[in-house]
C-alpha cells in the first residue's frame, strides 16, 4: 500500500474573471490523509488480508503517472513500483495519488467560489492503480468519486459552511478543517475501492 497525498491543502479561490482566480498550497501537518487511506484499504480487503504501507519518497514517484483506461502505461509505471517495493514481495500493491479534473481542481484542498454564488466546498481528486505483486502490471485503475460525482461533473465535494473559509489561506490547518476533509476523503474511498480491490 503506497499512498502519496502528502500533507499540503489547496486553498482554490475563483474569482468573477480569471484575473481574480487565486491557488494557495498550505501545509496540514496533522491531517492524516496517508493514514486515512491506509485505514480504508484496510476496510475494503477485509480481515482476510494483510494490508501493509509501504514508505516511498515522493521523489521516486515524480514520473509516476500511469493514465487511465485505455491510456494506461503500465511497464513505466510498474517498474517505479516495483524499485519502491524492493523485497516486500506482496500479492498486490495499491497506489493512491493526487489527480487533476477540468477547472484546475488538483488533489485535496478547499474551493470558494465567486462572490456572486456565496458557496465553500472541500473537494478531493485521487487516482487509484492496484498492481500486481509479481509483474508489477496494472490491473485496475480508477479516479475517486461518490455517488453522482465523474470526470464530466466535477470532482468530489462537501459543501462546507461559507464561514469556514480560511482567511488568510494557512487558516486551513484547524481541527474542523481537518475533520471535513477527512470525512469527504473517506466517502470517496468507501465508494470506489471496493470496486478496485474485488477478487484481487
Amino acid at each position: 500500500m503506497i499512498s502519496l497525498l502528502g500533507d499540503r491543502f489547496i486553498v482554490k479561490k475563483v474569482g468573477v474573471t480569471v484575473f481574480g482566480n487565486e491557488n494557495k498550497e498550505v501545509p496540514v501537518d496533522g491531517f492524516g490523509l496517508d493514514d486515512l487511506v491506509v485505514e480504508r484499504v484496510r476496510a475494503a480487503v477485509g480481515s482476510g488480508f494483510v494490508v501493509r504501507r509501504i514508505a516511498a519518497d515522493k521523489s521516486a514517484f515524480s514520473s509516476y503517472d500511469p493514465g487511465l483506461g485505455m491510456f494506461t502505461r503500465s511497464d513505466k509505471a510498474g517498474a517505479i513500483v516495483r524499485q519502491v517495493a524492493g523485497q516486500a514481495g506482496c500479492k498486490r500493491y495499491v497506489v493512491v495519488i493526487k489527480g487533476i479534473r477540468q477547472g484546475g481542481f488538483f488533489g485535496i484542498g478547499v474551493m470558494k467560489g465567486s462572490p456572486l454564488y456565496n458557496m465553500a466546498d472541500i473537494y478531493a481528486v485521487i487516482r487509484i492503480y492496484v498492481h500486481d505483486g509479481q509483474s508489477f502490471a496494472i490491473l485496475k485503475s480508477g479516479e475517486g468519486s461518490i455517488s453522482g460525482s465523474n470526470f464530466m461533473t466535477g470532482p468530489p465535494t462537501l459543501r462546507i459552511d461559507w464561514a469556514r473559509w480560511p482567511e488568510p489561506p494557512e487558516a486551513a490547518n484547524n481541527p474542523v478543517m481537518r475533520a471535513s476533509t477527512r470525512q469527504l476523503l473517506g466517502n470517496v474511498l468507501d465508494k470506489s475501492l471496493p470496486a478496485l480491490l474485488q477478487s484481487q
